[in-house]
């Protein structure tokens, strides 16, 4: 297969995926929040949510560009823009899933009070499914470019560049994810020792003044910090495999691509177990376990036949 046609699939598919997330995005922002009480309550977590984002990302720029001097020092202005771009898909993953889940926290509330447990749980699901999607989007666009970019360079340089982009991903990673851990273990400890321990009431009580910073704790740490680090990972898997077929298949494009490839049909997968949810209705334990089944079924079966028409080697998935 031609570059250009690689190019052509990672980035119809990516297209797909970033279309999915604001299809998703605006199901859940298009419900009206009636309830002025849930509202209120809505805004503050939300705009304390944001608030943390916004500090730690001025405070990530500093980061960003301490690095960007470094690497264009020690590697090329190239490498420097491979981690750039690494670094701020990376934090516009975490900014879109943040931005998501809080919308969707208390949608998913006025959810269950008018419409029942079925639209509530669709309303927290696409919530949480923004951040998968909007990480898998972005993280295949990103390495299906710099595939197309630069597979043709040397084998150092393009081993540097996807690896610049990497640790771009990485860098966000680690800040974001320790930085919200720190503060919704801080948050979450304040608001049991202010409500358990001193009043003798619930941390999640509304009378407990810390609940909110608890809640923001929960969104900044499990939804924008997890996200970078799923991203992270990710991405990171996807450059050892590219890396270690590179010096295997040094040339070889089938191979150099495949785990962009297989990341590409996860994607679809996962969109066709999404909307699984419209067409098979049961219990709503059995809708999530039967759209994940659904997604890796799709996987499975997508992944072996294109490994079957392209001619790959079925050894190099279990040979040491």
């Amino acid at each position: 297969m031609e570059l250009l046609s690689y190019l052509g699939i990672f980035a119809s598919v990516s297209l797909l995926g970033i279309a999915t997330t604001l299809i998703m995005f605006g199901m859940i922002a298009r419900r009206a929040v009636t309830d002025k009480k849930v509202a209120h309550i809505g805004r503050l977590i939300r705009h304390g949510a944001m608030t943390f984002l916004r500090k730690e990302y001025s405070i990530l720029v500093v980061v960003i560009a301490f690095a960007l001097v470094l690497l264009s020092y020690v590697f090329s202005y190239t490498g420097a823009a491979a981690y750039l771009v690494g670094a701020l898909s990376s934090m516009l993953a975490g900014f879109i899933g943040m931005k998501a889940a809080t919308i969707a926290n208390e949608r998913t509330t006025m959810a269950a009070k008018d419409d029942g447990e079925y639209a509530a749980f669709l309303t927290a699901l696409f919530g949480g499914s923004v951040m998968g999607f909007v990480v898998a989007s972005l993280g295949l666009l990103g390495l299906g470019g710099l595939f197309y970019l630069f597979v043709g360079d040397t084998q150092a340089n393009f081993i540097q560049f996807i690896t610049c982009y990497g640790l771009g991903a990485s860098s966000i990673a680690l800040f974001a994810r320790v930085g919200g851990g720190i503060f919704t273990k801080a948050a979450d400890v304040g608001a049991d020792l202010v409500g358990k321990v001193e009043m003798g009431i619930p941390e999640d009580d509304p009378r407990n003044p810390a609940v909110i910073a608890d809640n923001v704790g929960d969104c900044v740490g499990d939804t924008a910090g997890m996200g970078a680090d799923i991203f992270e990972s990710y991405v990171g898997a996807c450059i050892a495999t590219m890396v270690l077929a590179f010096d295997q298949h040094a040339g070889s494009l089938l191979y150099i691509s495949l785990p962009i490839m297989l990341s590409a049909i996860g994607l679809l997968g996962s969109i066709v177990g999404l909307l699984s949810v419209f067409v098979v209705r049961t219990k709503l334990a059995a809708m999530l376990h039967n759209a994940t089944y659904i997604a890796i079924a799709l996987f499975v079966a997508g992944s072996y036949a294109y490994i079957v028409q392209v001619g790959v080697d079925i050894a190099v998935f279990y040979s040491v």
